[in-house]
C-alpha cells in the first residue's frame, strides 16, 4: 500500500514539475562570481520580474523556466542598478541577454573578460541571442536614418531627373544590402527557430520607382508585414512585432485635421485588415499617449526629475495628452498628477510640484482641476512644507465653500480679533474690497445707503480693505456706520485675504448663523438679504 502511494505521489510530482517547470536557464560566466540578475517575462507593454539569481562560487547561474514564462524573456545584471526597472531598462550586451522561450532548455557561455562582439556570447541550446538581435537593431537604425535623408533629398529634387532616379537607386540597393544581412542572421539558426523569425522581422521594403514619395506610406502600410510569419503564433510575443503594429496603424491615420472618431475608425479598419492575415489575436499595441500615461502613473520618480535641468520641459511635455491629445485623457490631469505626489516623499519637492500643478492649471483654465487638486492639498496639509502663495490662497478657497466653518477674522488698529461663528448668534456680511475700485466703491456706497436696513435684519456687516495707505483708508472708513471695518495695509498679504483666498477685490461673504460659509458672491444684490 505504501508503495502505491509513494508511486502516486512521484507520478503526481512529476506530472506537476513538468506543468510548472518547462526548461532551464544554464549560464557559464567563466568563471566570474557573485552578480546578481534579474529575469523579466515580456507581457503586455513591458518586462515584469518574475525571478532574481546570483551567480555561483563556481561562476555558473541556474534558473528553472516555468510554463506560464512562454514568450520573450530578458536576463539583465542588476549589480550596479537601484532596481529591477532600471536593470532592464539599461540592459546591454555585456550584462544581458534576450531570448524567446518556447519550453526548451536554454544554455550559453560568455565571459566578461572578452567582451568583442564576435565571441563573447555563445549558445549551446536556444537560439535566439541578444548579439545578433543588438546587432540588427544598430544596423536598422543607421539604414533608417539614411533613409530619411535620402527621401528628404528626394522631395526637394525633381522626379525623373537623374539625380533623383540615383537617389533613387541608392534607397533601394540600401535596403537589399540590409535584407541580404538579415538573411545571412537567419541562416545561421535553424529552420524555425525564433531567431529566424527576428532576424526576418527587421527585414525592410523599398517602393518601387514608379511610386511618388505622396504614395508610398500608402504602399509600405500595404507591403511592410511581408517578411513576417504571421502564421506564427509566437510572432505576437515579439516587441518588435507591437512596434510594426504601431507604425502601420501610423501609416493609416487620416492625415491633416479629422475627429477623434474618424482616427478611431480608420485605426480599426486597419487592424480588422491586418488581422485577417494572421493566425493568431493581434497584440494590439499601446498608443504613444496611452504610453506617455503609463510612465507618469508608474515610472516617474519625482524626486529624481524635480530637481534635473530637465523637469519643466518634461512636464511641460505632459500637458498636450491632456489639453491638445485625442480627448481621451482630457479632465484626468488632476487625477493623474495626484498619483503622482502620492509618492513624493520629501516635503519640499511635495509643496514644489504642488505649486507647479496649481500654475498650470490657472494657466489653462482648468478649475476643476485646480479645484481637485487643492481639495486633495487641504486633506494632506500635513505634507506641505510652508504652503505660501497660489497654495495658500486654493487652500483658503475650498475652506470657505458653502457649508463650511468660516475661518476666524484677524483683528487690527486695536480692534480685538473678530469671531464670526455662533458667539453672535447672528449673520454677518463679509466685504473684501479696496478704496479707488470702482465695484469696490459700488459697493461700499449700498452698504452706506442700505446700513439700516441690513442692521434691522440682523446682518452684522464686517469690512476688510486691501489698502496700503493708512491716511486714504482712514479718510474712508472714517464715514462708514458700520463698527467692524479692519486692514492692516498689506494689501492682498494681509492674513484675513490669505485665510479667505482673496486674490482680487470685491469679495463678498455670507456666513450664516452657525459661523458656515452661507455664499459667496460677486455683489451685493446676489446675496438676496434685502429680499428676504
Amino acid at each position: 500500500m505504501k508503495t502505491l502511494v509513494y508511486s502516486l505521489l512521484i507520478i503526481f510530482f512529476l506530472q506537476f514539475s513538468q506543468i510548472i517547470f518547462a526548461g532551464t536557464l544554464h549560464g557559464d560566466y567563466d568563471g566570474t562570481a557573485s552578480r546578481k540578475f534579474y529575469v523579466g517575462v515580456y507581457r503586455d507593454t513591458g518586462f515584469q520580474l518574475v525571478d532574481s539569481a546570483m551567480i555561483s562560487e563556481a561562476g555558473t547561474l541556474s534558473v528553472p523556466l516555468k510554463n506560464d514564462w512562454q514568450g520573450v524573456i530578458i536576463v539583465a545584471c542588476g549589480d550596479y542598478e537601484p532596481s529591477w526597472q532600471e536593470a532592464f531598462q539599461n540592459a546591454n550586451p555585456e550584462t544581458s541577454l534576450q531570448f524567446v522561450f518556447d519550453g526548451q532548455d536554454i544554455e550559453y557561455k560568455t565571459s566578461w573578460r572578452n567582451q568583442s562582439y564576435g565571441k563573447y556570447l555563445q549558445y549551446g541550446k536556444g537560439c535566439e541571442a541578444t548579439l545578433a538581435s543588438k546587432i540588427l537593431q544598430a544596423k536598422l537604425s543607421a539604414l533608417q536614418e539614411r533613409m530619411f535623408y535620402m527621401e528628404k533629398l528626394m522631395a526637394v529634387t525633381m522626379e525623373g531627373d537623374a539625380f533623383n532616379a540615383s537617389l533613387q537607386e541608392e534607397f533601394t540597393r540600401s535596403v537589399k544590402v540590409f535584407n541580404i544581412f538579415c538573411d545571412s542572421i537567419a541562416r545561421q539558426s535553424p529552420l524555425g527557430s525564433f531567431m529566424r523569425l527576428y532576424a526576418n522581422m527587421y527585414k525592410q521594403q523599398a517602393a518601387p520607382a514608379e511610386i511618388s514619395l505622396s504614395e508610398r506610406p500608402a504602399w509600405l502600410a500595404q507591403h511592410m508585414f511581408e517578411a513576417c510569419d504571421l502564421q506564427n503564433p509566437m510572432t505576437a510575443n515579439v516587441p518588435l512585432f507591437q512596434e510594426m503594429i504601431r507604425q502601420y496603424l501610423y501609416l493609416n491615420t487620416p492625415v491633416g485635421m479629422e475627429t477623434v472618431e474618424k482616427i478611431e475608425e480608420s485605426r480599426q479598419t486597419a487592424l480588422e485588415r491586418l488581422q485577417e492575415q494572421c493566425n493568431f489575436r493581434l497584440p494590439v499595441p499601446a498608443s504613444r499617449e496611452e504610453k506617455l500615461r503609463e510612465e507618469i502613473l508608474t515610472t516617474v520618480k519625482m524626486e529624481e526629475l524635480y530637481p534635473s535641468p530637465d523637469y519643466r520641459e518634461i512636464v511641460g511635455g505632459w500637458l498636450p495628452l491632456y489639453e491638445t491629445g485625442s480627448g481621451k485623457y482630457r479632465g484626468l490631469f488632476a487625477e493623474d498628477m495626484i498619483t503622482v505626489l502620492d509618492k513624493i516623499q520629501t516635503p519640499e519637492i511635495y509643496t514644489g510640484f504642488a505649486k507647479d500643478l496649481l500654475n498650470i492649471c490657472a494657466q489653462f483654465g482648468w478649475d476643476k482641476e485646480s479645484n481637485y487638486i487643492a481639495e486633495y492639498l487641504v486633506r494632506n496639509t500635513s505634507r506641505l512644507e510652508n504652503p505660501a502663495g497660489i497654495i495658500q490662497r486654493a487652500i483658503a478657497g475650498i475652506r470657505v465653500q458653502s457649508g463650511n466653518p468660516a475661518p476666524p477674522v484677524v483683528g487690527a488698529q486695536g480692534i480685538s480679533p473678530l469671531r464670526v461663528d455662533n458667539q453672535t448668534g447672528q449673520r454677518v456680511l463679509l466685504v473684501f474690497y479696496e478704496n479707488g475700485c470702482g465695484h469696490c466703491d459700488q459697493i461700499i456706497a449700498e452698504l452706506k445707503r442700505d446700513y439700516e436696513l441690513y442692521k434691522y435684519r440682523g446682518i452684522r456687516i464686517v469690512t476688510i480693505a486691501a489698502d496700503t495707505d493708512e491716511m486714504v483708508y482712514n479718510f474712508h472708513a472714517g464715514k462708514y456706520p458700520w463698527p467692524d471695518k479692519l486692514c492692516d495695509f498689506k494689501g492682498l498679504e494681509g492674513e484675513n485675504f490669505k485665510n479667505y483666498g482673496v486674490t482680487g477685490t470685491p469679495a463678498i461673504y455670507l456666513i450664516d448663523e452657525n459661523g458656515n460659509i452661507e455664499g459667496q458672491f460677486a455683489n451685493l444684490e446676489k446675496t438676496g438679504i434685502l429680499n428676504e
